[in-house]
């Protein structure tokens, strides 16, 4: 070793992982290395690549299930930064709707909307404004301590003027395309809160419910019997008005003869429905026709607290083609006040219109035995009056999917209301083709979940009938006849009747004062009051973040549309929707190229985290334990992005032990002996050895390979990718098997080219990583150039490119040559297990079968053949020509996965399976499955429904890995035995030696005391031994002098005793 290693050109990396990303991040902050990537000179120089972040609320804390996204973000905007493009980091706040409203009302103890207008809209507006950034500090603290860039001090916020101005813009822009109407229909409703849903907000909210399942008689009029009705809403039946039937389907009339009426009752349903409904029951059939023939029958109401408008028609049995015999009776209940199909037929067939709920979701006074109660909680007494009227003819429970409100967690109802319109059904072809180009990842979200629902796109809901949103800018007359929908501030000053002051504030109540003059009659316009869905706000990011029309529209143009998306999976329904809606209809195109959809965090059980289960996850908790790049590689790693996480607490934690302690370790281990060598690059001549051709080659490859996956949206298999490669290949096997080659005193050719190999790989490693975890690498890359994070220059990771694989330095047949000699000592290191059998004792050989070619030229190759003979610490390894000479091969049934198949003939086979040829089980091993003969039957098993195994012939373990068999020769004799115990020997020493605070170079005496086995092991082999410890001299005798220890190796006792010579 150079005795020149005093300057230390590679610096430690001294800090824990927590503080050293501090450290980093304080680095990132004084070296300005964020804003360098979002320079104007790197906007005006290199391509872009568009990336859009959707806008979180910051009215709560961050969990850490947010991190997910984020580091999904991170990752593909880093890569693609490193990879020579200018990424705009834009951030954006949601800052209008619903749970912002109520956050704040539950501040400040209001339950009603009449509570917030007694409160003042004004006043509660301004606490809305304050609430969108209570959670800032937290939001941008876990930004910025997960390393996620992003351009915090210029955001996008939908409640800025400016913000809200292009979104009327948009909405301008619908109105006069004729898309944008005033309707009356049955929606969903949240009588909580007093406002309508869209359809892709209503998805977000389903929830699986118990609700009762009753089916009622509704007696005919003017003659005996009744027709059954089926339905899970009994409260809707104060409001029934009809009885639907399909035209087409078949009803009976059926007599039950086991009833305990003092006469036997008639009933009336759908024929495909008698046995599921009166399943058991005793009957005969008294007639059968046609629902169609059934069109104006009458029946007797179940309530009369309404009585029909004159010209009204009700209680009578109309036709529908909706009706259907899947379930129920096939009879439905109308009740046009609270369904979309009962809605329109009530309107085409000029039915009564009875609304016994009112808008605050309580019967109304008019049903006096139910008056008060919620639209839920008058189900059971109800159900107990038409019982004891006995109309309540079978009673059950079903579980089932019921919309629920996505933030009050409350369910909603269908309820007709008049509301504002977009109308997307007109669109519909455009979003189903628009979307047929977006790269989903993965596929199956575009085509089946989102694409589905595309096609039962219905009309966007587009107002709410709310107080903090975006002000629906539409001014209608008295009558109600003319309208406009203002487009710009310009347009409402030049149209307002009164002067405006320099700053118009467009929400309410403030907007709500400002009088219009119609541009053509003078009358006067009112705003209707309500505000717009807020989806519809964060779907106009891309133009309303740059204020476009107004201004911006170069910036606008090149930033559109995005190449890549990502968010979870339950914006499929909200932000990917409003985007999609909103860009087709603008652009012709949908606004994103690729989408990435992460899938939820759940806890370790797979439950939902939530703080009333007491099973969610603090991420600064996590993050002050055990860092930012511990808690991303986990979630990187773990599983596909867009799957359910099961967070495991102790995940992140194992992380530092994995990928980031691994490669901490490894720049450690150039940094120690570089910096005692005084190596710096290109100061020796290099000699690349097999081993550095090896993994330069395989860097080459991973490079490639990381390049394909994140191209593709698959972080999981890049990010696993760099964990093997760094781990397995890199550490345990490279570094591993060069060490020596460090360890040499003089500056040879083949330790330059370790050096350089490693440095060069090393390098390569921390500008392929950084992008998933940001900061580690930046200290190893910063260290690799000699620098610490105290440095005042301006280097890092995230400037540089990222890697890019060089295909002259591949060697395609030396990868495949060492992947076989990694798989023959894999396969050998299990057989070394489970023998018992250390490492350090020597064996006489190992032998394989199988593993096809490359295993072959593998154990041709000297140099190779060299690696496997060391690494096992065996004499020989040999190719077997029959495997069947060192084992006999065996298979057993998995009787959990084949029972259910086979079922009878399970036995039968399980007997002709043990009975089978070890050279056909181990022919159906290689091919995949076994064939056969049982019960006169042939019966094909696939490797998953089998236990393969090999049993030893002789003294020998034995094992496959795949086509792989080896067979291991445990027999240790007494010359084998000296080898091991000389080993053991060695490593006692090695300890000793840095128990005693040595230095890797320094020279000892060393002394020892043990039996015949000792000695007869220094008598033939004591050299050695003392040229692997660095001992000049050797004696038997302790002084009492030196470090000493006692140790049971075997069935000796043995004492080494040591000083520096």
């Amino acid at each position: 070793m150079s005795e020149q290693g005093t300057r230390q050109r590679f610096p430690e990396l001294a800090k824990q992982p927590v503080e050293l990303e501090r450290a980093v991040a304080s680095y990132w902050d004084r070296a300005g290395i964020f804003a360098r990537t979002q320079a104007a000179e790197v906007e005006s120089s290199r391509p872009h690549f568009v990336f859009y972040e959707g806008p979180p609320t910051a009215n709560g804390n961050p969990g850490v299930h947010h991190v997910i996204t984020r580091l999904a973000k991170d990752t593909i905007c880093r890569y693609k930064s490193m990879d020579g493009h200018f990424v705009l980091r834009k951030a954006g706040w949601d800052t209008h709707g619903l749970p912002v409203e109520l956050e704040v009302q539950k501040r400040l103890g209001l339950k009603t909307k009449a509570d917030i207008e007694a409160y003042g809209v004004e006043a509660f507006n301004a606490k809305c404004r304050e609430s969108v950034f209570s959670y800032e500090k937290e939001w941008r603290q876990l930004t910025r301590r997960i390393g996620y860039w992003l351009d915090l001090e210029h955001p996008y916020i939908t409640c800025d003027d400016d913000y809200v101005e292009s979104v009327w813009w948009l909405l301008r822009q619908l109105w006069d395309a004729d898309l944008i109407y005033k309707g009356h229909k049955v929606l969903p409703y949240n009588p909580r809160l007093g406002t309508v849903y869209s359809s892709h907000e209503v998805a977000q909210g389903y929830a699986d419910v118990e609700d009762p399942s009753v089916t009622v008689r509704f007696p005919l009029d003017g003659e005996d019997g009744s027709l059954l009705v089926w339905t899970t809403t009994p409260w809707t039946l104060l409001s029934n008005v009809a009885v639907a039937v399909h035209p087409e389907l078949t009803y009976v009339k059926l007599r039950l003869a086991d009833t305990d009426a003092a006469e036997a009752e008639s009933v009336i349903l759908a024929e495909d429905r008698v046995e599921a409904v009166l399943a058991g029951r005793e009957r005969y059939e008294l007639w059968r026709m046609k629902g169609a023939e059934m069109a104006g029958w009458r029946y007797r109401r179940l309530y009369d607290f309404a009585a029909a408008p004159e010209g009204k028609r009700i209680a009578e049995v109309i036709c529908a083609d909706f009706v259907s015999a899947e379930d129920g009776t096939g009879l439905v209940h109308m009740a046009p006040a609270y369904g979309a199909d009962d809605y329109e037929a009530g309107r085409e067939r000029n039915l009564a219109f009875i609304d016994l709920v009112g808008p605050d979701g309580k019967v109304r006074p008019e049903a006096a035995p139910f008056a008060g109660l919620d639209f839920k909680a008058a189900d059971p007494p109800i159900m107990a009056d038409l019982k004891q009227r006995g109309l309540l003819f079978a009673r059950a429970t079903v579980t089932h999917s019921y919309p629920h409100c996505w933030r009050d967690k409350g369910p909603l109802i269908y309820y007709a209301q008049p509301a504002w319109f977009i109308r997307t059904t007109a669109l519909k072809e455009r979003f189903l083709s628009a979307n047929a180009a977006v790269r989903w990842v993965p596929p199956e979200m575009g085509e089946k979940r989102f694409g589905d629902w595309l096609k039962g796109n219905v009309d966007w809901a587009l107002s709410r009938d709310r107080y903090w949103g975006t002000p629906l800018p539409i001014w209608v007359s008295e009558d109600g006849e003319r309208a406009v929908c203002v487009g710009s501030f310009e347009e409402l000053r030049k149209l307002s009747m009164e002067p405006l002051p320099e700053r118009i504030d467009p929400h309410k109540p403030m907007v709500d004062a400002i009088a219009l003059r119609h541009p053509e009659t003078g009358e006067t316009l009112r705003r209707v009051p309500d505000v717009i869905d807020a989806w519809f706000d964060s779907g106009s990011m891309p133009f309303a973040q740059w204020h476009y029309p107004f201004e911006n529209k170069e910036r606008f143009e090149g930033q559109y549309p995005a190449d890549f998306i990502c968010e979870a999976v339950d914006q499929s329904r909200g932000w990917f929707y409003s985007l999609l809606a909103i860009g087709v209809f603008m652009k012709g195109q949908v606004p994103y190229k690729s989408v990435l959809v992460s899938g939820h965090v759940v806890d370790v059980q797979g439950k939902k985290m939530s703080k009333s289960l007491g099973n969610s996850v603090d991420p600064f908790a996590v993050l002050d334990a055990d860092g930012a790049d511990a808690l991303r590689l986990y979630m990187a790693t773990t599983s596909p992005l867009w799957t359910a996480l099961k967070f495991d607490p102790a995940g992140p934690r194992e992380m530092n032990s994995k990928l980031l302690g691994t490669l901490r370790n490894t720049y450690a281990f150039l940094a120690l002996y570089a910096n005692l060598d005084g190596w710096t690059p290109g100061c020796a001549a290099p000699e690349f050895s097999l081993m550095d051709r090896w993994i330069r080659s395989r860097f080459e490859t991973l490079v490639a390979e990381t390049r394909a996956s994140l191209d593709a949206l698959d972080l999981t298999k890049a990010a696993k990718g760099i964990v093997a490669f760094v781990v397995e290949e890199l550490s345990n096997w490279y570094v591993r098997r060069s060490r020596r080659r460090f360890w040499k005193g003089e500056m040879t050719a083949d330790k330059a080219g370790a050096y350089e190999t490693l440095y060069g790989v090393l390098d390569g490693v921390s500008r392929l990583v950084a992008p998933f975890v940001p900061f580690l690498p930046e200290a190893v890359y910063r260290g690799l150039r000699g620098l610490d994070l105290d440095a005042d220059d301006a280097g890092s990771v995230h400037l540089d490119r990222f890697p890019v694989a060089d295909a002259s330095r591949r060697d395609v047949a030396l990868e495949a040559a060492m992947g076989a000699v990694l798989q023959v000592v894999g396969l050998g290191r299990t057989l070394r297990n489970q023998s018992g059998l250390k490492t350090r004792q020597p064996l006489a050989s190992f032998e394989v079968a199988g593993g096809g070619d490359a295993v072959r030229a593998a154990l041709a190759d000297p140099a190779l053949r060299e690696l496997v003979l060391d690494e096992l610490n065996v004499k020989a390894v040999g190719l077997l020509d029959d495997a069947g000479d060192r084992m006999r091969f065996v298979a057993k049934p998995r009787f959990k996965q084949l029972g259910p198949r086979l079922g009878g003939a399970m036995k039968a086979v399980a007997a002709a399976v043990a009975t089978l040829p070890p050279d056909a089980v181990l022919d159906g091993y290689r091919q995949g499955e076994l064939q056969v003969e049982a019960d006169g039957q042939r019966f094909t098993l696939t490797r998953d429904e089998l236990d393969f195994g090999a049993e030893a012939v002789g003294a020998y373990e034995v094992g496959m890995d795949g086509a792989l068999c080896g067979a291991l020769d445990i027999t240790v004799d007494a010359a084998l035995a000296r080898e091991g115990h000389l080993r053991e020997l060695v490593n006692r020493v090695q300890n000793l030696r840095k128990g005693a605070g040595l230095e890797v170079s320094d020279r000892i005496r060393l002394r020892w005391e043990g039996g015949e086995l000792t000695r007869a092991t220094l008598a033939e082999h004591g050299p050695s031994l003392m040229g692997e410890t660095l001992a000049v001299d050797l004696s038997e005798g302790l002084s009492g002098e030196g470090a000493a220890e006692r140790y049971t190796l075997g069935d000796e006792e043995v004492a080494l005793e040591l000083d520096k010579a």
